[in-house]
């Protein structure tokens, strides 16, 4: 185990190494005894388990197993791996706008990356792709929607992800309220903008709303909201926007 390169690097320097971190590579390893694996598939982070694997098989009279790695596809900060609990993620099981947003958000330098791992074109349009932007040959925003419009179709199909890219260039690019049907959300006994963007699941806890309401980032009928105070309007129904992606038409109790 001491052989891995982190783990060795850590106990030469004396930094603690917990049992748990042993263990999981040592569970692992059993799985693929108890299924008597032929091939595993794993991220290229992987590897180290994967090899262990094929050590505790040959110890427990089994064939040892085919490792098969694959590339990890970086997140949307362009710098960790994609992962829900670092939220640099797009889930395949969201829907085609919030995916589209969220591509959207990818740097520049990652296109290429994601039009090879996530729209699985090939490794020669991908390079191309790459040249093109560095020398300034493709316009990096027309890329990034066609990047992300094909990534999305992959889920919603191509009128899902021609349906997203359009409700992207009205809500975000040209700053329009969405005209297609909105989540509708009864106003209840809230009193304060805070209280309706804790209601709706824009954030967490009164705090997180009145901070994103300090940030500009919460709209009324695309109006900013400046003051993290402020008393709901009385308006039979008032569309409530945070960010340019989330959107929902909040109605007063007699029109919900």
């Amino acid at each position: 185990m001491l052989e891995r390169n982190d783990f060795h690097d850590r106990y030469s320097t004396g930094t603690p190494i917990s049992l748990h971190e042993f263990l999981y590579p040592v569970a692992q390893a059993y799985d693929s005894i108890a299924i008597e694996a032929d091939v595993e598939l794993g991220g290229s982070d992987q590897l180290f388990n994967l090899l262990l694997g094929r050590h505790y098989q040959r110890e427990s009279g089994q064939l040892p197993q085919i490792c098969a790695t694959v590339p990890l596809l970086v997140g949307l900060d362009g710098v960790k791996k994609m992962s829900k609990s670092l939220d640099n993620y797009v889930g395949i099981a969201e829907n085609a706008q919030t995916q589209f947003g969220k591509l959207m958000s990818m740097g520049d330098d990652s296109m290429p990356t994601y039009a090879r791992l996530a729209a699985f074109r090939s490794q020669e349009d991908a390079d191309a792709l790459r040249a093109a932007l560095a020398a300034g040959r493709a316009n990096p925003m027309e890329e990034k929607k066609r990047l992300a419009q094909e990534i999305v179709a992959l889920y919603h199909g191509a009128e899902g992800a021609s349906a997203a890219r359009a409700y992207f260039e009205r809500t975000v690019q040209r700053k329009e309220i969405p005209t297609e049907a909105l989540p509708d959300l009864d106003l209840g006994d809230a009193k304060r903008v805070a209280d309706v963007l804790l209601k709706a699941g824009f954030a967490k806890s009164r705090r997180e709303a009145e901070r994103l309401i300090s940030a500009r980032g919460v709209k009324l009928d695309g109006i900013v909201v400046e003051d993290p105070r402020a008393a709901w309007p009385p308006a039979p129904a008032v569309v409530l926007s945070v960010g340019s992606r989330r959107f929902v038409r909040v109605r007063s109790g007699s029109n919900a």
